[in-house]
Protein backbone atom coordinates (compact mmCIF):
# COMPACT_ATOMS: atom_id res chain seq x y z
CA UNK A 1 0.00 0.00 0.00
CA UNK A 2 2.79 2.44 0.83
CA UNK A 3 4.48 2.05 -2.55
CA UNK A 4 1.27 2.82 -4.47
CA UNK A 5 -0.33 5.30 -2.07
CA UNK A 6 -0.01 8.29 -4.46
CA UNK A 7 -1.70 6.27 -7.21
CA UNK A 8 -4.48 5.20 -4.83
CA UNK A 9 -5.13 8.83 -3.85
CA UNK A 10 -5.24 9.92 -7.50
CA UNK A 11 -7.58 7.07 -8.38
CA UNK A 12 -9.93 7.95 -5.54
CA UNK A 13 -10.07 11.59 -6.65
CA UNK A 14 -10.78 10.55 -10.24
CA UNK A 15 -13.66 8.20 -9.44
CA UNK A 16 -15.54 10.86 -7.45
CA UNK A 17 -16.80 12.33 -10.75
CA UNK A 18 -16.76 9.22 -12.95
CA UNK A 19 -17.55 6.16 -10.82
CA UNK A 20 -18.55 7.41 -7.35
CA UNK A 21 -19.69 3.93 -6.21
CA UNK A 22 -15.96 3.01 -5.97
CA UNK A 23 -15.15 5.97 -3.76
CA UNK A 24 -15.86 4.50 -0.26
CA UNK A 25 -13.66 1.46 -0.96
CA UNK A 26 -10.75 3.60 -2.16
CA UNK A 27 -11.04 5.97 0.81
CA UNK A 28 -11.10 2.91 3.12
CA UNK A 29 -7.88 1.53 1.60
CA UNK A 30 -6.09 4.79 2.42
CA UNK A 31 -6.58 4.01 6.13
CA UNK A 32 -4.31 0.96 5.92
CA UNK A 33 -0.84 2.64 5.89
CA UNK A 34 -1.45 4.89 8.94
CA UNK A 35 -3.04 1.92 10.73
CA UNK A 36 0.09 -0.19 10.16
CA UNK A 37 2.32 2.74 11.18
CA UNK A 38 0.41 2.99 14.49
CA UNK A 39 -1.10 6.40 13.60
CA UNK A 40 -4.58 5.40 14.72
CA UNK A 41 -6.18 8.87 14.79
CA UNK A 42 -5.22 9.36 11.15
CA UNK A 43 -6.58 5.92 10.23
CA UNK A 44 -9.79 6.69 12.15
CA UNK A 45 -10.30 9.87 10.10
CA UNK A 46 -10.05 7.90 6.84
CA UNK A 47 -12.57 5.33 8.10
CA UNK A 48 -15.00 8.05 9.19
CA UNK A 49 -14.71 9.61 5.74
CA UNK A 50 -15.28 6.24 4.03
CA UNK A 51 -18.36 5.46 6.15
CA UNK A 52 -19.81 8.94 5.53
CA UNK A 53 -19.30 8.56 1.76
CA UNK A 54 -20.88 5.09 1.85
CA UNK A 55 -24.01 6.55 3.51
CA UNK A 56 -24.15 9.55 1.14
CA UNK A 57 -24.25 7.21 -1.85
CA UNK A 58 -26.97 5.00 -0.30
CA UNK A 59 -24.65 2.11 -1.05
CA UNK A 60 -25.93 -1.49 -1.08
CA UNK A 61 -22.57 -3.30 -0.97
CA UNK A 62 -23.12 -5.06 2.35
CA UNK A 63 -19.77 -6.89 2.23
CA UNK A 64 -17.99 -3.52 2.01
CA UNK A 65 -20.15 -2.08 4.80
CA UNK A 66 -19.11 -4.96 7.07
CA UNK A 67 -15.42 -4.30 6.34
CA UNK A 68 -15.84 -0.59 7.08
CA UNK A 69 -17.69 -1.22 10.34
CA UNK A 70 -15.26 -3.93 11.48
CA UNK A 71 -12.17 -1.83 10.78
CA UNK A 72 -13.70 1.28 12.36
CA UNK A 73 -14.33 -0.79 15.46
CA UNK A 74 -10.75 -2.11 15.46
CA UNK A 75 -9.30 1.40 15.26
CA UNK A 76 -11.52 2.63 18.11
CA UNK A 77 -10.27 -0.32 20.17
CA UNK A 78 -6.67 0.75 19.52
CA UNK A 79 -7.67 4.21 20.74
CA UNK A 80 -9.04 2.68 23.95
CA UNK A 81 -12.81 2.77 23.34
CA UNK A 82 -13.81 -0.89 23.45
CA UNK A 83 -17.53 -0.18 23.94
CA UNK A 84 -17.74 1.77 20.68
CA UNK A 85 -15.56 -0.88 19.03
CA UNK A 86 -17.93 -3.64 20.16
CA UNK A 87 -20.97 -1.77 18.82
CA UNK A 88 -19.47 -1.47 15.33
CA UNK A 89 -18.01 -4.96 15.25
CA UNK A 90 -21.29 -6.55 16.37
CA UNK A 91 -22.99 -4.72 13.49
CA UNK A 92 -20.36 -6.13 11.10
CA UNK A 93 -20.95 -9.63 12.51
CA UNK A 94 -24.74 -9.33 12.02
CA UNK A 95 -24.23 -8.34 8.36
CA UNK A 96 -21.80 -11.20 7.71
CA UNK A 97 -23.97 -13.84 9.37
CA UNK A 98 -26.92 -12.74 7.23
CA UNK A 99 -24.92 -12.32 4.02
CA UNK A 100 -22.38 -15.15 4.23
CA UNK A 101 -23.71 -17.58 6.83
CA UNK A 102 -21.69 -19.16 9.63
CA UNK A 103 -19.24 -21.20 7.55
CA UNK A 104 -17.27 -18.34 6.05
CA UNK A 105 -13.85 -16.94 6.92
CA UNK A 106 -15.16 -13.35 7.25
CA UNK A 107 -17.86 -14.49 9.69
CA UNK A 108 -15.22 -16.31 11.72
CA UNK A 109 -13.13 -13.13 11.68
CA UNK A 110 -16.04 -11.09 13.01
CA UNK A 111 -16.78 -13.63 15.76
CA UNK A 112 -13.14 -13.42 16.77
CA UNK A 113 -13.15 -9.61 16.87
CA UNK A 114 -16.34 -9.49 18.94
CA UNK A 115 -14.75 -12.00 21.32
CA UNK A 116 -11.65 -9.81 21.66
CA UNK A 117 -13.83 -6.81 22.55
CA UNK A 118 -15.73 -8.75 25.23
CA UNK A 119 -12.39 -9.85 26.67
CA UNK A 120 -11.14 -6.26 26.73
CA UNK A 121 -14.33 -5.28 28.57
CA UNK A 122 -13.74 -8.01 31.17
CA UNK A 123 -16.40 -10.51 30.07
CA UNK A 124 -14.06 -13.45 29.47
CA UNK A 125 -16.77 -16.12 29.41
CA UNK A 126 -18.48 -14.33 26.54
CA UNK A 127 -15.10 -13.77 24.90
CA UNK A 128 -14.30 -17.49 25.04
CA UNK A 129 -17.70 -18.39 23.58
CA UNK A 130 -17.19 -16.19 20.51
CA UNK A 131 -13.52 -17.03 20.03
CA UNK A 132 -14.00 -20.78 20.34
CA UNK A 133 -16.78 -20.59 17.75
CA UNK A 134 -14.50 -18.59 15.44
CA UNK A 135 -11.69 -21.12 15.88
CA UNK A 136 -13.98 -24.10 15.21
CA UNK A 137 -15.20 -22.52 11.95
CA UNK A 138 -11.70 -21.73 10.74
CA UNK A 139 -10.36 -25.18 11.59
CA UNK A 140 -13.15 -26.66 9.45
CA UNK A 141 -12.45 -24.25 6.57
CA UNK A 142 -8.66 -23.89 6.60
CA UNK A 143 -7.18 -26.41 9.02
CA UNK A 144 -4.29 -25.71 11.38
CA UNK A 145 -1.75 -24.50 8.81
CA UNK A 146 -3.21 -21.01 8.43
CA UNK A 147 -2.14 -17.69 9.93
CA UNK A 148 -5.71 -16.84 11.04
CA UNK A 149 -5.97 -20.21 12.80
CA UNK A 150 -2.85 -19.28 14.76
CA UNK A 151 -4.35 -15.88 15.64
CA UNK A 152 -7.60 -17.47 16.79
CA UNK A 153 -5.75 -20.09 18.87
CA UNK A 154 -3.89 -17.24 20.56
CA UNK A 155 -7.13 -15.41 21.32
CA UNK A 156 -8.79 -18.49 22.80
CA UNK A 157 -5.68 -18.70 25.00
CA UNK A 158 -6.12 -15.08 26.07
CA UNK A 159 -9.74 -15.80 27.06
CA UNK A 160 -8.63 -18.77 29.18
CA UNK A 161 -6.00 -16.53 30.76
CA UNK A 162 -8.68 -13.96 31.54
CA UNK A 163 -10.63 -16.72 33.28
CA UNK A 164 -7.55 -17.56 35.37
CA UNK A 165 -6.64 -20.82 33.59
CA UNK A 166 -3.10 -19.88 32.59
CA UNK A 167 -1.95 -23.43 31.85
CA UNK A 168 -4.74 -23.81 29.29
CA UNK A 169 -3.89 -20.35 27.97
CA UNK A 170 -0.24 -21.33 27.49
CA UNK A 171 -1.24 -24.53 25.66
CA UNK A 172 -3.17 -22.53 23.03
CA UNK A 173 -0.65 -19.69 22.81
CA UNK A 174 2.38 -21.96 22.34
CA UNK A 175 0.51 -23.81 19.59
CA UNK A 176 -0.22 -20.44 17.93
CA UNK A 177 3.43 -19.40 18.19
CA UNK A 178 4.66 -22.59 16.51
CA UNK A 179 2.27 -22.05 13.58
CA UNK A 180 3.27 -18.38 13.20
CA UNK A 181 6.97 -19.28 13.26
CA UNK A 182 6.43 -21.99 10.65
CA UNK A 183 4.24 -19.89 8.33
CA UNK A 184 5.53 -16.35 8.89
CA UNK A 185 9.04 -16.79 10.23
CA UNK A 186 10.54 -14.88 13.15
CA UNK A 187 10.56 -11.47 11.44
CA UNK A 188 6.81 -10.85 11.29
CA UNK A 189 4.59 -8.75 13.60
CA UNK A 190 2.21 -11.69 14.20
CA UNK A 191 5.07 -13.88 15.42
CA UNK A 192 6.28 -11.04 17.65
CA UNK A 193 2.81 -10.66 19.16
CA UNK A 194 2.72 -14.41 19.81
CA UNK A 195 6.12 -14.31 21.53
CA UNK A 196 4.84 -11.47 23.73
CA UNK A 197 1.68 -13.35 24.69
CA UNK A 198 3.53 -16.57 25.54
CA UNK A 199 5.96 -14.50 27.63
CA UNK A 200 3.17 -12.80 29.54
CA UNK A 201 1.50 -16.12 30.32
CA UNK A 202 4.76 -17.54 31.69
CA UNK A 203 4.83 -14.43 33.88
CA UNK A 204 1.29 -15.10 35.12
CA UNK A 205 2.39 -18.66 35.95
CA UNK A 206 5.20 -17.21 38.08
CA UNK A 207 8.09 -18.11 35.75
CA UNK A 208 9.39 -14.56 35.29
CA UNK A 209 12.77 -15.59 33.88
CA UNK A 210 11.11 -17.63 31.14
CA UNK A 211 8.75 -14.70 30.57
CA UNK A 212 11.71 -12.36 30.07
CA UNK A 213 13.28 -14.74 27.54
CA UNK A 214 10.19 -14.50 25.28
CA UNK A 215 9.50 -10.82 25.90
CA UNK A 216 13.07 -9.73 25.14
CA UNK A 217 12.94 -11.65 21.88
CA UNK A 218 9.65 -9.93 21.03
CA UNK A 219 10.97 -6.43 21.71
CA UNK A 220 14.22 -7.02 19.80
CA UNK A 221 12.30 -8.08 16.68
CA UNK A 222 9.74 -5.29 17.08
CA UNK A 223 12.47 -2.64 17.31
CA UNK A 224 13.97 -3.93 14.06
CA UNK A 225 10.61 -4.29 12.26
CA UNK A 226 8.57 -1.36 13.53
CA UNK A 227 11.15 0.91 15.15
CA UNK A 228 11.17 2.57 18.56
CA UNK A 229 8.30 4.95 17.78
CA UNK A 230 5.52 2.37 17.46
CA UNK A 231 2.83 1.53 20.04
CA UNK A 232 3.60 -2.22 19.86
CA UNK A 233 7.27 -1.65 20.71
CA UNK A 234 6.24 0.53 23.66
CA UNK A 235 3.86 -2.18 24.87
CA UNK A 236 6.54 -4.89 24.71
CA UNK A 237 9.06 -2.70 26.55
CA UNK A 238 6.47 -2.06 29.27
CA UNK A 239 5.86 -5.81 29.64
CA UNK A 240 9.59 -6.42 30.13
CA UNK A 241 9.61 -3.74 32.82
CA UNK A 242 6.77 -5.49 34.64
CA UNK A 243 8.70 -8.79 34.70
CA UNK A 244 11.80 -7.09 36.15
CA UNK A 245 9.52 -5.60 38.79
CA UNK A 246 8.23 -9.09 39.68
CA UNK A 247 11.85 -10.24 40.02
CA UNK A 248 12.54 -7.37 42.44
CA UNK A 249 14.83 -5.43 40.08
CA UNK A 250 12.96 -2.12 40.22
CA UNK A 251 15.78 -0.04 38.72
CA UNK A 252 15.75 -2.22 35.63
CA UNK A 253 11.94 -2.14 35.60
CA UNK A 254 11.93 1.67 35.67
CA UNK A 255 14.45 1.81 32.80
Amino acid sequence: YEAELDHLTAWQELVESRAPHLSPRLIWLQAFPPYQWGRYHEAQAWLEKALARYKELHHTDLALEAYLLDDFGAINAHLGDNRIALKYQESALDIRQGLLGEDHQDTAGSLNQVGIRYGALGDNRKALKYQQKALDILLRLEGEEHADTAAFLNNVGLAYGGLGDNRKALEYQEKALVIHQRLRGEGHPDTVSSLNNVGLTYGYLGDNRKALEYLKKAVDISQRLLGEDHPDTANYLNNIGAQYGELGDNRKALE
